[in-house]
C-alpha cells in the first residue's frame, strides 16, 4: 500500500481540486458549492485512497484552526458592539439549542441502541458543526479512545451533513405546505417568515447558491457586499446628506448585504 507525506498531500490536492471543479456545476442555478469536497473524500476513502494517519491528523487540526480563525476575522470587527445589542440573549438561545441537540442525540441513543460515538457524529453533521466534530474527536482520543472510534464519528458526520444542509429548508417547506392545506393561516405565515428569515444565512453559509444570469456573460452570479459602516458616519464621525455610505450600498446593487456596526441610537 502506498503511503508517505507526498502521497498524502497528493490525495488532499486531488480531493480539493475535484471538489472545487464540481462546485462550478449547477442544476437550474443550484449548487452545493465546496461541500463537494466532502463527498469526494468519502468516495476516495471508500476505495482505500487514505492518507497517512499523522498527515491526516495534522491536516484535520490545521484546517479546523484556519476555519475558526477565518470566522473570527469575519465577525471580529462588530463582535463587541453586537454583543451589547442582544448578544447575551442570543448566546443563551445558542446554549439552549446545543443542549436540546445533545439531549435529542442521547434519547435516540437510548431508544435505538446506537453507539454514542455515532450519535455525536450525527449530531455534529446534522447541525453542520465542524468545530464540534473536531472537539468530540479530540476528547474521545484524550479519554483513551482509538483512531477507529474517531473514524466512526467522522463517518456519521459525513452521512448526516447533507441532511443538515438541505433537510432544514426542506422541512420548513413541508411544514408550510401542511399548514396551508390545513388552512392554519397564522401558523403558515409564521413558518413562511421563518423560511424568509433563515434562508439567506442558510444559503450563504451552507452554501446552496442560487444566482441570476448577468447581461454581459449570461453566467449565473450572486453578489455579496460586506461592509463595516460604523453607524453610517462615513468613518469621519459626521453625518452627510445624502448619506454616502447608504448611497454606495445602493450603487453596488448586491444580492446579499451584510452590515457590521449598523446599529444606531
Amino acid at each position: 500500500m502506498i503511503s508517505g507525506t507526498a502521497y498524502s498531500i497528493l490525495l488532499f490536492a486531488i480531493a480539493i481540486t475535484l471538489g472545487l471543479c464540481l462546485a462550478k456545476f449547477n442544476i437550474k442555478g443550484i449548487t452545493i458549492g465546496s461541500t463537494w469536497i466532502l463527498f469526494i473524500g468519502i468516495v476516495m476513502g471508500h476505495f482505500g485512497l487514505v492518507p497517512d494517519a499523522k498527515v491526516l491528523s495534522f491536516m484535520k487540526d490545521f484546517g479546523l484552526i484556519l476555519f475558526v480563525y477565518s470566522i473570527g476575522l469575519q465577525v471580529g470587527p462588530g463582535f463587541f458592539s453586537s454583543f451589547k445589542n442582544g448578544g447575551v440573549k442570543l448566546n443563551l438561545l445558542a446554549v439552549g439549542l446545543v443542549l436540546c441537540s445533545a439531549l435529542t442525540a442521547f434519547i435516540i441513543h437510548l431508544v435505538s441502541g446506537e453507539s454514542l460515538q455515532t450519535m455525536v457524529g450525527v449530531m455534529s453533521g446534522a447541525v453542520t458543526n465542524t468545530p464540534g466534530l473536531g472537539a468530540a474527536q479530540q476528547t474521545l482520543l484524550d479519554s483513551g479512545g482509538s483512531p477507529a472510534d474517531s473514524s466512526v464519528l467522522a463517518s456519521a458526520y459525513a452521512v448526516a451533513y447533507p441532511i443538515g444542509v438541505l433537510g432544514v429548508l426542506a422541512l420548513m417547506l413541508v411544514l408550510l405546505a401542511m399548514w396551508l392545506c390545513l388552512r392554519k393561516w397564522w401558523i403558515a405565515a409564521m413558518t413562511a417568515a421563518a423560511i424568509l428569515a433563515g434562508a439567506g444565512p442558510l444559503l450563504t453559509f451552507s452554501p446552496l447558491n442560487v444566482g441570476v444570469p448577468t447581461p454581459a456573460t449570461g453566467e449565473r452570479t450572486f453578489k455579496v457586499l460586506t461592509y463595516n459602516v460604523m453607524n453610517f458616519t462615513d468613518y469621519s464621525g459626521i453625518q452627510h446628506e445624502p448619506n454616502r455610505t447608504i448611497q454606495y450600498i445602493l450603487d453596488v446593487d448586491a444580492d446579499c448585504v451584510c452590515l457590521q456596526e449598523a446599529a444606531q441610537e
